[in-house]
Parts: C-alpha cells; structure tokens; sequence
C-alpha cells in the first residue's frame, strides 16, 4: 500500500500565518491532513473529488469557539490564496463550479498553493485509450470500393493509434496493474452499496468495456437497484447497449469528417439527421445496420 507523505515547508510566509493567523494556520493543517491526493482516476469518476480536494468539517469538530471564528480562518485561507471553494451546497462564493457525484452537505476546497504544505499528490497516469472490442466496427463483405477505401483507412489509423515506443510486456503490465487496482476499488464500492456483483464479473466489464461506461452504468443501478432483480444481467445489457450506441457514433463523426458532409449530416446525442431528406438514424441499432444504412445513403 502506498504511504502517503505530506512536506511542510519552513518560510517567513508559514510564520506569519501561524503568528499572525494561527486559526487559519490550524485550519489549514486540517484540510491538508484530510485533502484527496490520489489522482486514481476510478476514485475521481465515483465521487467527482479531484486531488487537492478537501471536505469541509463543521466548525464544532476543530474545536473553535465560535462558527465566527472558523468562517474567518477560512475566509483567511481563502484571501491569501491558499485554497478556493469548487463546491457548496448553498452556492455560496463557489470559485469553480464542480459535479460533485456523491452526497456532500458542507462545502468542498481546493488546494490551491502549495508554499506551506505540499501534499505530494500521486500523478495519474495518462490513459493513451480504453480497450474497445472491435468486432461489428464496419459493415461485412463491403463490395463498393468507396466504402472498402473508407474502412481501410479507418482500420489503419487504428493500427497507428496504437504504435507505441515501450515494449509490450511493460505495457500489458501497467494495463495489468491499472485493471487491478480499478478492480479493487470498486469491489469495495459495490460492497459499500450491497450490490450483487462479483469480482470476476467486475474485470471482464473492465477489460471489455473501459472504466469509464462500467462506473457510470454501476452508479446508475444504485439509483434503481431496488427494481432490478438481476443486476449482473441489467448491467451487462446496458454495457453492450451503450457501447453500440458509442461505436456509431463514433462512425458517423468519422465518416462525415472524412468526406466533408457536415452539411448533410447532423450529429445529435442519440442520432444523427441527414439534413437533405429529415430522415433520422439512431445509434441504437445494430452496428452493421447502422453503417449499412449510412454507406447506402452516400452511394445515393
């Protein structure tokens, strides 16, 4: 497990907080203490707290003598710039709005100056791209030549993407190692929330689909878990639901940027229009129908 490490840094500035100030300075220490720092981006998507976030406690907690006293050592921090408020359930001198994805009836800071403490917050590995299964990506035994030119470009700007200059052992074992710890934190998620879904389950969504659409579809059925009598089932049928849906989207986006028709396509959330006729196409449909559908329309 990795330890975290918080460095106070000695200086005429620190002094003078803690002389001049010492409840802000006692307040500061706290929020610090209690700051998130992990950027684990699965952490981020289930809460919506960003490293350097810190949940606000009740002024009785510190020990402070009066709620007075406590809003003037925040409102000191906040002043000299040390932190900023990105969440407030009042809306209240709210710096930065942020989608905060959990239930928080006090007020979210930021850390936002470092010359006292620096908290040493874990960098979060950047993500060159989730795995995607391609199978249905194009429409099969293709016999125009259009539209065979179209999908090799594509299928080779694929193989580009995913050139890289580590060797691939090395890759697969950070893919390994982010899977695992994804895998991790949301197994204690689910069991926070009395889901009825295993482990084993939980990894083959995250290799098959992407963190990003099996966090979003799990939260969905916490919303409604009450009604779903198999959720392995109801998320498994949403999974592929929404990963047909993104994949002709993605198409359509492609292929109307690769023959310039933005003027006889429009892309909306849940379907794309061709404006000559007001005939509408929805990503729902199967992959093949849909890329079908939109190659047979080109022709004409």
């Amino acid at each position: 497990m990795t330890q975290r490490f918080i460095k106070y840094i000695p200086s005429e500035l620190s002094e003078s907080l803690m002389i001049n100030h010492p409840n802000a300075f006692i307040l500061f220490s706290y929020i610090v203490h209690h700051a998130r720092w992990s950027a684990n981006r699965t952490y981020v998507m289930l809460d919506g707290l960003l490293p350097g976030d810190c949940i606000m406690p009740g002024w009785e907690k510190l020990k402070f003598s009066s709620e007075k006293v406590y809003r003037n050592a925040r409102d000191k921090l906040i002043e000299l710039g040390f932190i900023e408020i990105v969440f407030n359930i009042h809306g209240k001198n709210q710096v930065k709005k942020r989608a905060i994805k959990r239930a928080i009836e006090s007020m979210v800071v930021n850390i936002c100056n470092s010359d006292i403490w620096d908290i040493n917050i874990k960098p979060m590995e950047e993500v060159k791209g989730e795995p995607r299964a391609n199978e249905g990506r194009y429409t099969k035994n293709v016999k125009n030549e259009e539209e065979v030119s179209f999908i090799e470009k594509e299928t080779n700007k694929e193989k580009e993407e995913v050139v890289v200059s580590v060797p691939f052992p090395a890759i697969r074992k950070a893919e390994e190692e982010k899977l695992d710890e994804e895998l991790e934190t949301l197994g204690a998620y689910n069991e926070h929330h009395n889901l009825q879904i295993s482990k084993k389950v939980l990894r083959t969504w995250l290799s098959k689909y992407g963190s990003d659409l099996v966090i979003d579809q799990i939260q969905q059925l916490i919303e409604k878990k009450e009604l779903v009598h198999n959720q392995e089932a109801w998320i498994e049928g949403s999974l592929k639901a929404r990963r047909r849906i993104q994949q002709n989207r993605d198409f359509i986006e492609r292929f109307i940027a690769e023959r310039h028709l933005h003027k006889n396509f429009s892309v909306h959330k849940s379907y794309c229009r061709d404006e000559n006729t007001g005939n509408d196409y929805y990503y729902k449909l199967p992959t093949e129908e849909f890329q079908s559908a939109i190659l047979r329309k080109y022709k004409q």
